[in-house]
């Protein structure tokens, strides 16, 4: 038994802390920074309703993405886990970073974006999401 030790009463309070921290709502990850999901633009369904549209990055001029490919990664029925793929010019590429980004509708919002590669038919960024489903009546007993 050579780990380090923590005191039982400080690990009851973290995990009370991130149990009632789960309970709050949705927590969106950006390529690992979390972030709090105010909006409908943190869900998947905000993204699968926009495919084929045209999104706005300011990279500190607006340069215009469009919505290509949403892919989920169910591995859990806890979280909501999914990809966005965004196509945009092929001579005008977009380094990895936080971006302002204006919908084709609603207000500008934050997203990571992360070069996917590049063909001849544009350059791709993605950004990755990954929060947690709201918690139901039947869960919210069992905790």
């Amino acid at each position: 038994d050579s780990g380090p030790k923590i005191p039982r009463r400080r690990f009851l309070q973290g995990t009370t802390a991130t149990v009632a921290a789960a309970a709050l709502g949705p927590i969106v990850f950006f390529a690992g920074d979390p972030a709090r999901a105010e909006g409908p633009e943190f869900t998947r369904s905000y993204y699968d309703n926009r495919t084929g549209q045209w999104f706005y990055v300011d990279d500190g001029s607006w340069r215009s993405v469009e919505l290509i490919e949403v892919v989920p990664h169910d591995v859990s029925p806890q979280l909501d886990q999914f990809t966005v793929t965004f196509r945009g010019p092929p001579d005008m590429p977009i380094d990895e970073g936080l971006y302002a980004v204006a919908p084709p509708d609603g207000p500008t919002f934050h997203l990571h974006l992360q070069p996917a590669g590049a063909d001849p038919d544009g350059s791709y960024y993605e950004a990755s999401f990954s929060s947690l489903k709201p918690l139901t009546p039947s869960c919210a007993g069992a905790a």
